[in-house]
């Protein structure tokens, strides 16, 4: 893990001094373009959230409103689709009302989406597939040209996976008042934008599939590994969107839930949120401090994350829910996609999933950080 990790964030660094990469002039026909402008929830343009109602569920009397959030993590999505699949074999997975996905939370989302009979596709994905499934090796000349993968592999397999079929499918469950969000970050703006993948779906426009397919992409596009991906909306020129976990490694706002009625807020965390480090002491150079510093980072992201949430939930009345990977579980890289890591963390959240031993709060809270 600390060579593979090292030597891509070596070169991501290196890529902060290559020349920037072109941009494209145009992205799409016009009504996919006009598509794209109408489902991002925020636009990306700095306007804020809305706060009208009509993009969650309705509260509906005797029933919980259930909210699923799927992190961000690479390849440990395998631990969330695990806890996903061990859910269904309980028998205590409900239906959710709304679905986030962040990254490989993104790629997930629909499956979960759709519910159990997708467990197989979650199965298959993260606990078959390989690197070279997932991106391919563009060594120095792609870093020239802005990334260090190419994730052309990926988007075949969404082309496979989000077929038109499956988006019907989606269409048809949005109809019914369910809702799917995903997050990118436009880095022009520097914003997290929230996309309704319902108004996609289900929208009679010729480029739904595409745009679909690339939110999910971008989301998962981690700046410097792989390449941004454009995506046009309200001007003919293209902003660019990275993954969604830089502002946010978990997708969740006042508007998705519900005024009124009870709610449950099941949130996955495909990885860690340890506190401390348990693999010893840094090497004083670089290709073990800016690695180690990156982790650092992203798990400071992580648990910032899921504390913001935890106070949404509690501060709405909602109960909050948590799941992550045990902290005993062995370190290994996300973006790493090998089939004899994936398969002990899928294992590990199946039995969680089936055990049901999710946490009421965030680990470790200092006593004034805990909400009644």
């Amino acid at each position: 893990m600390k060579n593979s990790f090292g030597r891509i964030a070596i070169l991501a660094v290196a890529l902060g001094l290559a020349a920037c990469a072109s941009r494209p002039k145009d992205t799409g026909d016009d009504l996919t373009l006009a598509l794209s402008a109408k489902v991002a929830v925020n636009r990306g343009d700095g306007t804020p959230l809305p706060v009208a109602r009509d993009l969650a569920p309705e509260a509906v009397p005797g029933r919980n409103q259930q909210v699923l959030l799927l992190s961000g993590g690479g390849s440990h999505g395998a631990f969330g689709a695990g806890v996903l699949v061990g859910w269904t074999a309980s028998g205590q997975r409900p239906q959710f009302d709304i679905v986030t996905g962040v990254s490989t939370g993104a790629l997930m989302a629909t499956f979960a989406f759709l519910g159990t009979e997708f467990d197989g596709a979650l199965r298959h994905l993260y606990t078959s597939v390989e690197n070279g499934e997932i991106y391919k090796e563009r060594g120095l000349g792609g870093l020239l040209k802005g990334a260090a993968f190419d994730q052309k592999p990926l988007a075949r397999q969404l082309e496979q996976e989000i077929s038109d079929t499956v988006l019907a499918r989606v269409a048809g469950e949005c109809a019914k008042g369910r809702r799917l969000f995903i997050a990118t970050t436009n880095l022009d703006k520097g914003l997290q934008v929230v996309w309704d993948m319902c108004g996609i779906a289900e929208s009679p426009s010729p480029g739904r599939a595409a745009l679909y397919r690339k939110i999910l992409l971008a989301s998962a596009a981690i700046p410097g590994l792989f390449r941004p991906v454009y995506i046009q909306s309200n001007s003919r020129m293209p902003s660019l969107h990275v993954d969604g976990t830089i502002h946010s490694s978990i997708l969740f706002h006042s508007f998705m839930l519900a005024k009124g009625g009870s709610q449950d807020v099941w949130t996955i965390i495909n990885g860690k949120i340890d506190y401390a480090r348990r693999d010893g002491i840094a090497d004083a150079n670089l290709t073990s401090t800016v690695p180690r510093a990156i982790l650092e980072m992203m798990k400071a992201n992580t648990n910032a994350s899921v504390y913001r949430t935890y106070v949404r939930a509690r501060q709405a009345k909602a109960r909050f829910h948590l799941a992550f990977v045990p902290d005993d579980m062995p370190d290994t890289s996300p973006i790493e996609f090998k089939s004899d890591e994936m398969g002990p963390l899928f294992e590990a959240g199946e039995e969680f999933g089936r055990a049901g031993r999710w946490a009421e709060e965030p680990p470790r809270l200092e006593t004034l950080d805990r909400l009644p």
